[in-house]
């Protein structure tokens, strides 16, 4: 309903002229918000979980001079040394291999099978039987062959499950550096298409899941295993020879705290599968086995375990940590803890090392629009604000806890690492760096073909809301006069800024006509307002004078005579050949085929009115108080007002929908308020 204040301008107003308008129903309005702009950006810090040791962490202080030790006494507070069992094995699920027949090569034709003896192969192929049955101890049809692509021969149509391949090409498959005497397995990767031999140690074996779908895994030594681990986690070349600030450093300490790390969380982590305890991606921790050879390429296996590595885990042989329990440490680690490790098994601690300079995600930085933004989280409407909780520990309040997400029609909160996920970042250490758009707002338009509008700030900033394009602004350029006033061209495809000195800047298609920027004027310009054809505007001073540009003609002012109060808005008619001037005081002047429709210059205001609008008929106009009071004349219907109530800011501005059945205002913090059909986005 309306205001107490509405009630009184009406009840004086009837008795003069019923100059004013209600229409059939007072709508509500819609809530107001705190814009962030088109574009929402986040600064964070490192990448990963944040528990445990993290890589670049550990390789900053390994690069001055820090020890296995005392990297692994740092991040894993509360461990001490130990050894794991002896002759440990892992099965390792090949993904890469799911759901595929388990299709395995040995490049010297010294293949076997636990299915054939002691026959001697270069490829063979298992198809499991009636794939939807669950167990593993199901049939499969095995074939043999020259190689992963060359015409299969079959063995047998039912061999017993699991089948296990191994080779006899090598007397010791462990610590094996020619790949060629190791076995491979025939991958398909489904994004680049290329098909590809990659080389393991250990034995390969048939499997199935408790629900049916084929499984590959390699069955190998952990020390083996993590030859295939750390060159992946870690970045091998640390460990190359190299100095820091003109000192010898010790890189290679991160890869043996990384191998001791590695070796006791695939024991810490138990068993993920009824067929194997880990897998090879970092669902467990990524393993990509000896080498790798492409179809395309042939010839040689490209070797991708490394000197580096191999030697850590040579040098770390065995080495776990252990809790006081004397059981192995569940030791997880990370790319980048940005600064902070959090507190779970182990302590927190400061991570001083993972500011070296080399680290790129110690400190990143995204960015993308608020409506991407927004489509993430549906049903909420439009953005009024981002609020993060982090755990206080480091910079910009620490890792982030949970985020509560404030639309206009909702709210929603996510938990920290989710909204990590959802968003892609690096880590859930991150805060919301788009400044609440600039303020004071002053001007406000509507985008003719849209439900969008545009607001634009004192410092010539410009915000397209609901299908408003942003089509630039003066942010960032020093201006000789703050804005005050903004219009749009019937298109919507551009709109002006004018100053308070009448410098005019225009954006997307609306043109150039002329401006004051370059004369003394007796008085602030104030508002502006365009022609029906776009081909020219008007703006107005504090003083009732009128400057007219382009096909806007000129129909008087009052400049020169003596007002109660400034004029601090105008609109134009319909057909272009008049307009209206409105002063602080809810005084109206008309001039052209503006008719004059009544006003407010005779009743004490609670708020001094601030801006005006017209109706699409050319028949009536609003005004628009700094309390967000509205006053309509003529046939412009009322659709509700703020008068009467404590806005947190002054109302500055308002505008129009395109089809005239309600309206917008801004307040200058960047509240925006809608009446009727005007829909705040």
């Amino acid at each position: 309903m309306g205001s107490l204040r509405i009630r009184r301008a009406v009840a004086a107003a009837t008795m003069a002229t019923s100059i004013f308008s209600f229409g059939a129903a007072v709508l509500t309005a819609a809530p107001a918000f705190a814009a962030y702009g088109p574009t929402i950006s986040f600064a964070g810090h490192g990448q990963g979980h944040g528990r445990g040791m993290g890589q670049w962490g550990a390789y900053g202080y390994a690069m001055q001079g820090k020890d296995k030790t005392w990297l692994l006494d740092h991040f894993y507070g509360g461990t001490h040394t130990g050894a794991a069992e002896p002759n440990v094995t892992k099965q390792v699920r090949l993904t890469k291999m799911d759901n595929v027949p388990t299709t395995v090569v040995q490049d010297l034709g010294k293949l076997r099978s636990s299915a054939t003896g002691a026959m001697d192969y270069t490829a063979l192929r298992a198809t499991p039987n009636s794939a939807s049955l669950p167990g593993i101890d199901k049939t499969y049809t095995l074939e043999f062959s020259d190689g992963c692509y060359g015409n299969w021969t079959l063995i047998s149509a039912s061999v017993q499950g699991p089948i296990t391949f191994s080779t006899a090409a090598s007397a010791d498959t462990t610590t094996e550096t020619d790949a060629s005497k190791l076995m491979s397995v025939c991958e398909a990767d489904v994004t680049t298409g290329p098909s590809y031999q990659r080389y393991y140690r250990g034995t390969i074996i048939t499997a199935k899941d408790s629900v049916g779908p084929a499984r590959t895994v390699n069955e190998v030594p952990i020390e083996s295993y993590l030859r295939g681990v750390i060159p992946r986690e870690s970045i091998a070349s640390w460990g190359d020879p190299q100095t820091y600030m003109g000192h010898p450093a010790n890189g290679q300490a991160e890869l043996e705290a990384n191998a001791v790390a590695a070796r006791a969380y695939v024991i810490g982590e138990g068993q993920h599968y009824s067929y194997a305890n880990t897998c090879d991606t970092d669902s467990c921790q990524v393993y990509g086995g000896v080498a790798i050879k492409a179809r395309t390429l042939g010839g040689t296996p490209t070797v991708i375990e490394h000197p580096n590595t191999n030697a850590a885990v040579l040098a770390t042989a065995g080495e776990v940590r252990r809790m006081p329990d004397e059981k192995v440490a569940y030791m997880e680690f990370h790319s980048s803890t940005g600064g902070y490790t959090i507190a779970g098994l182990f302590p927190s601690v400061v991570d001083e090392g993972d500011a070296i300079p080399a680290n790129p995600v110690h400190d990143w930085h995204r960015s993308m629009t608020t409506d991407a933004f927004m489509a993430k989280f549906p049903g909420i409407g439009s953005l009024v604000s981002i609020d993060v909780t982090g755990n206080g520990l480091g910079a910009d309040g620490g890792r982030t806890l949970s985020v509560k997400v404030v639309g206009t029609m909702g709210s929603t909160s996510v938990a920290g690492w989710s909204f990590r996920n959802m968003l892609g970042f690096p880590s859930d250490w991150f805060r919301v760096t788009s400044p609440v758009i600039a303020t004071p707002v002053v001007a406000m338009a509507a985008q003719p073909t849209t439900t969008g509008y545009w607001i634009g700030s004192a410092d010539g900033s410009v915000y397209g809301f609901g299908g408003a394009p942003y089509l630039g602004s003066m942010a960032g350029t020093p201006l000789a006069r703050p804005v005050v006033g903004m219009t749009s061209t019937p298109d919507g495809s551009g709109y002006w800024l004018v100053g308070g000195d009448g410098g005019v800047f225009t954006f997307g298609t609306a043109a150039f006509y002329g401006s004051t920027g370059n004369l003394m004027l007796n008085k602030p310009v104030v508002a502006m307002t365009a022609t029906p054809s776009g081909k020219g505007y008007w703006f107005v001073a504090s003083d009732g004078g009128v400057f007219s540009y382009g096909d806007a003609k000129f129909f008087g002012s009052m400049g020169g005579t003596k007002l109660n109060k400034p004029v601090v808005g105008m609109t134009a008619t319909a057909s272009g050949k008049g307009y209206w001037l409105v002063a602080s005081d809810g005084g109206i002047f008309a001039f052209g085929d503006a008719p004059f429709y009544g006003s407010m210059g005779s009743v004490v205001l609670n708020q001094p009115v601030v801006g005006m609008a017209a109706s699409h008929t050319g028949h009536g106009y609003w005004m628009v108080a700094q309390d967000g009071g509205i006053f309509s004349f003529g046939d412009a219907p009322f659709y509700g007002s703020k008068g009467g109530t404590v806005l947190p800011s002054p109302v500055l501005s308002m505008t129009v929908t395109p089809t005239g059945d309600g309206y917008w205002f801004a307040s200058s913090d960047s509240n925006i308020y809608g009446f009727g059909n005007a829909k705040v986005s």
